[in-house]
């Protein structure tokens, strides 16, 4: 990959934002692998110290766990117009700080419907990452490269996968505290934060 940096205008700038779109799936699996574990600490903790979200059963369970989908299909109609007007680099900026917002939501949340918009907001910003660090990738790569670059983009989804079951099996020590869940739910803007500081 660094053999062919010196034919690449600007190789250097080019590399770091392909390492940036390619966290975008990492991120991606962080929020949804998260969102399992989270909801099932609420349900076993009842969350009685700081948050109040009293036992959630049945559906109220469900929409925990369906929000980030229903806030990536809601901002799914503004993407196209949003990469298109803006370009690839500010859609990911936009998307990581909405996610940014929604992790800091959701990591001081103290009732369930803060907690359940915290969860719409980062699936709302997903898309715009996904969609811009997927098609930034292809225009940014060398064309040689391109093959290996897309295939790694889908790969790190697996790889946010390990970090995130990591965290959570690890913060599930400090149950029944509040903390076995804040702490993955603010870490969550970790890759956000990675991709703001290298795409712009």
């Amino acid at each position: 990959m660094t053999r062919h940096l010196h034919r690449i205008p600007g190789g250097l700038r080019s590399q770091v934002a392909s390492i940036a779109s390619s966290s975008t799936q990492c991120k991606s699996s962080n929020h949804g692998e998260r969102v399992s574990f989270v909801a099932h600490q609420i349900t076993r903790t009842r969350l009685t110290s700081v948050a109040d979200f009293g036992n959630p059963q049945g559906a109220l369970q469900g929409i925990i766990a369906a929000i980030y989908s229903l806030g990536a299909i809601c901002s799914l109609p503004l993407v196209p117009f949003i990469n298109e007007r803006l370009g690839r680099r500010w859609a990911i900026f936009i998307g990581s700080s909405i996610m940014v917002v929604g992790a800091i939501i959701q990591g001081t949340a103290v009732h369930v419907g803060m907690y359940l918009a915290a969860r719409w907001l980062l699936g709302f910003g997903i898309p715009m990452c996904i969609v811009a660090g997927s098609s930034l990738l292809g225009e940014l790569g060398y064309p040689k490269e391109r093959p290996v670059l897309t295939s790694l983009f889908n790969s790190c989804y697996f790889i946010g996968a390990i970090v995130a079951a990591g965290i959570t099996f690890g913060t599930t020590s400090l149950a029944p505290s509040d903390w076995s869940w804040r702490v993955p739910s603010l870490l969550q803007m970790a890759p956000s934060l990675l991709q703001m500081s290298l795409i712009l």
